[in-house]
C-alpha cells in the first residue's frame, strides 16, 4: 500500500513539475514583449543595405528576409529576439543588366555586405567571409545615366551656343537628342546616355543677318549713280553677301554690287538696255 502511494505522489510531482516546465514561457518570458516586428525586421535590414525589400517570412525565432540589390538577390536572417543580422546568402546574381544569370561558383558579396560574420553556401552551412585587403573582390560596377549636366557639358564641346532642347528616348540603347543653337549654326546630336559617346550629328549653317537693310543698299546705289530703280536682290559670292542693285539711266542698265555688310560698293558695270519688243 505504502509503495502504491510513494508511485501516486512521484508521480504527481513530476506531472506538478513537467506541466511548470511548459507554463514558464508564458508565466515568465519577458523577451516575447521585445521581440521584433515584421516592420521593424524590415527596416533593421533597410538600415543596413540599400536595397528593396521583396517577401518577409516569419520563422520560429527568425524573419527570413528577401532583398533585392543592384548585384542580385539576397536571403538574409533576423533574430527576432536580438534583432541581429545572423545570416546572408545570395541566391540570384545581376550582370550590369540586371538580369539574373546561374553561376556555380561561389557569388561575390557586393560592398555594402562587407563586415558581416558569416554567409552560407550553397549548401547551407555557414562559412566565414575573407576580407582579402590586398586583392578585395568587387562586383562589377552597374552603369547609371548620365545626368543632364554631363550631356550638355558634352554638347558644347561640340558647339558653342544656347540649348534649345534636350530630351532622354528610352529604347533598348536609350540616348539624348539635343539641339544647340550658335551663332553661326544649329547643331542635332544624338548622344549615348551611358558612354557619353556621339552617335549622330547634324549641323545646320544659318544665313548670316544683314547690317545694311535693303533699303538702305538701294539709298547707297542712287546716291553713286542717278537714276530710276529696276529692281534690287541679295546674292552670297564667296561666303559673302551682297546686295544687286539695278538702275537704270537712259539708255543704260546700271548694275552695283553692294557689299551687306560693310556697305561698300563692290562694283558698277554699265550695260546698253535692251530695247523691248
Amino acid at each position: 500500500m505504502r509503495r502504491k502511494q510513494l508511485a501516486w505522489i512521484l508521480g504527481g510531482g513530476l506531472l506538478t513539475a513537467f506541466v511548470f516546465f511548459l507554463a514558464q514561457p508564458y508565466l515568465f518570458n519577458t523577451a516575447s514583449a521585445e521581440e521584433l516586428s515584421v516592420g521593424e525586421a524590415e527596416q533593421r535590414v533597410l538600415d543596413r543595405f540599400q536595397g528593396e525589400v521583396l517577401d518577409i517570412e516569419d520563422r520560429l525565432d527568425h524573419y527570413q528576409v528577401e532583398l533585392e540589390l543592384t548585384t542580385g538577390i539576397y536571403q538574409i536572417t533576423v533574430n527576432k529576439e536580438r534583432g541581429s543580422i545572423e545570416n546572408v546568402q545570395q541566391t540570384e546574381v545581376y550582370e550590369a543588366d540586371n538580369e539574373p544569370v546561374e553561376e556555380h561558383e561561389e557569388p561575390d558579396v557586393p560592398e555594402e555586405m562587407e563586415g558581416d560574420e558569416s554567409i552560407e553556401d550553397e549548401t547551407g552551412h555557414d562559412e566565414p567571409v575573407e576580407n582579402d585587403e590586398d586583392e578585395p573582390e568587387e562586383p562589377s560596377p552597374e552603369p547609371t545615366l548620365l545626368t543632364h549636366d554631363e550631356i550638355i557639358d558634352i554638347g558644347l564641346t561640340q558647339q558653342e551656343g544656347t540649348i534649345q532642347m534636350l530630351e532622354f528616348v528610352e529604347e533598348e540603347e536609350p540616348y539624348y537628342e539635343l539641339i544647340i543653337e550658335g551663332e553661326e549654326a544649329s547643331t542635332y546630336m544624338m548622344i549615348d546616355a551611358y558612354s557619353g559617346s556621339i552617335l549622330s550629328l547634324e549641323r545646320e549653317e544659318k544665313t548670316p543677318e544683314t547690317v545694311v537693310t535693303e533699303e538702305e543698299a538701294i539709298e547707297i546705289a542712287l546716291n553713286e549713280v542717278e537714276g530710276e530703280l529696276e529692281q534690287v536682290a541679295i546674292r552670297e559670292v564667296d561666303g559673302i553677301l551682297y546686295y544687286v542693285v539695278e538702275l537704270i539711266v537712259d539708255d543704260e542698265q546700271v548694275l552695283l554690287q553692294i557689299n551687306a555688310f560693310s556697305g561698300q560698293i563692290q562694283s558698277v558695270t554699265w550695260e546698253e538696255r535692251q530695247a523691248e519688243e
